[in-house]
This record gives C-alpha cells, sequence and structure tokens, in this order.
C-alpha cells in the first residue's frame, strides 16, 4: 500500500514507510519485474542494487543520496538507454550495468572507482564521459562495447588496464591531451590485437 503504482510498469517508493527510512535489497521487485518499466528511489538511500535482468526497465530516477551502484545492479537491463548519475556517486560495482542497453555514459566528477566489466557488452554504448576523479579504469569496464566511437578522458595519472577497452573496434574520437589520447590509442589498439 506505501509503494505508488503510478502506470502500468510503474513505481515510486516512498522516502519513508511508518516514519523509517528502509535498504532496497538484491531481488526486493522480483516478483513485479517482467513489467516494470520506470522507477523512482527513495531519498535518503546510499547503495542501489536489485535490478539485474529487468529487461523492460527504460528509466531510473535516482536520488542524489545514492553513493554507490552495486554489483550487477542494472545488469541485462537491455531497454534502460540512458540514465543520469548522482552527482556524489563514488563507486560502480562489477558489471552494474553489463549488457544493459545504455547509449552513452557520463560518469560523475565524484566518482573515485569503478569495478571490472561495469559496462562489459553494452552493444548499444556509443560515447562515455570519464572524469578526473577516476584513479584507474579496471579489465573489460568497457570490453565488447560494440559501438563505442567517442572517449572523452581527462588528462589525469589515470591507470587503464590493458584490457579496458577490448573488443572496441570502432573508437574514432578521443577527447583530451595529446598525452592521454596517445596511452589510450595504444592501449585499445593492444586490446584489440586477439578481440
Amino acid at each position: 500500500k506505501d509503494v505508488d503504482i503510478l502506470n502500468h510498469g510503474d513505481v515510486a517508493i516512498p522516502d519513508t514507510i511508518d516514519g523509517m527510512r528502509f535498504e532496497i535489497k538484491n531481488n526486493a521487485f522480483l516478483s513485479i519485474s517482467p513489467g516494470l518499466k520506470k522507477i523512482k528511489l527513495p531519498n535518503g538511500i546510499t547503495d542501489v542494487e536489485g535490478f539485474s535482468g529487468f529487461r523492460y526497465l527504460e528509466e531510473v530516477i535516482m536520488p542524489d543520496s545514492v553513493l554507490r551502484i552495486n554489483s550487477y545492479a542494472f545488469e541485462y537491463c537491455e531497454s534502460l538507454k540512458t540514465i543520469k548519475l548522482p552527482p556524489k556517486l563514488e563507486k560502480i560495482g562489477e558489471r552494474a550495468f553489463a549488457e544493459s542497453g545504455l547509449s552513452s555514459i557520463v560518469l560523475p566528477e565524484s566518482l573515485k572507482s569503478m569495478s571490472a566489466k561495469a559496462f562489459f557488452e553494452c552493444r548499444d554504448l556509443e560515447s562515455a564521459t570519464i572524469p578526473k576523479s577516476l584513479k584507474s579504469i579496471p579489465y573489460d569496464t568497457f570490453g565488447y562495447c560494440e559501438k563505442l566511437s567517442t572517449i572523452t578522458i581527462p588528462d589525469s595519472e589515470i591507470d587503464i588496464d590493458e584490457e579496458a577497452f577490448r573488443g572496441c573496434k570502432k573508437i574514432r574520437t578521443i577527447n583530451g591531451s595529446l598525452r592521454t589520447k596517445m596511452k589510450l590509442k595504444r592501449i585499445i589498439r593492444e586490446g584489440n590485437k586477439d578481440a
């Protein structure tokens, strides 16, 4: 009764229930996942997880309080084409958006860490913007993002794994300093030798 069903497939979760804040855990929406298209998460939550396999999920509205998008949070959400990440987001877990339908991603300046395969096999992903706050791009973070063509990356001492962009053969535009462009071009070339 406290969860507001807005329209077919839309859910808005209140900030509190009976005056108490709560957490949303994995599989919390499993019984309604087939038709869930839009969800508005409540203010005050710091962690997001539990939407893996929600094939029809198109829109997620996250509050500014979110600090972490945990592992597998939106994995296999193939209808999720865009998402606005919260401005205080600090961490994206392993395979958090893997095999989702994202077409572009802008990572916020607050982001400090991202786990391996965070955007693995996002086959519709065309552009990615990396913040200066991020210190490393791990193994297969953008692996096999077949349409990825544009990367914006700051001039910083970012550690990029040799296979962070493995299988990304359509990258044509790298926005950043000459030093960063040269480094990334070498990594992309090396990462695609056997892909």
